[in-house]
């Protein structure tokens, strides 16, 4: 817990943008309630969302409407993009990207 730490810690709301039922998050239609709750509720400091498209699609119209999403709710920061699609999530405003297997490798099983 933050008081533990002694820290404000900064969060992002994860949103399943395919309805993917092997990825986590929240639907789009929930955000503005989920994100009212984290705020006003729970009191945690919510500074984006965060989500991944469907590996099998095209993610230029996901990265779209997430960001105009992410704009519509005010929040200042939006995680999009992995090594493979980075580059396209910065187009649509992507704050923070995950880079990992670029600089890493991919992952062994």
């Amino acid at each position: 817990r933050e008081t533990e730490i002694n820290k404000k810690l900064s969060y992002f709301i994860q949103i399943n943008l395919g309805n993917e039922y092997q990825k986590g998050g929240i639907s789009k239609n929930e955000a503005k309630t989920f994100l009212a709750y984290c705020r006003d509720d729970l009191k945690i400091n919510v500074i984006g969302l965060m989500a991944i498209p469907p590996n099998d699609k095209n993610p230029t119209d996901y990265f779209n409407d997430i960001s105009n999403l992410n704009s519509n709710l005010g929040l200042k920061h939006l995680s999009l993009g992995m090594s493979n699609d980075y580059k396209l999530a910065v187009q649509y405003k992507s704050t923070y990207v995950r880079i990992g297997s670029a600089i890493l490798g991919e992952r062994k099983n």
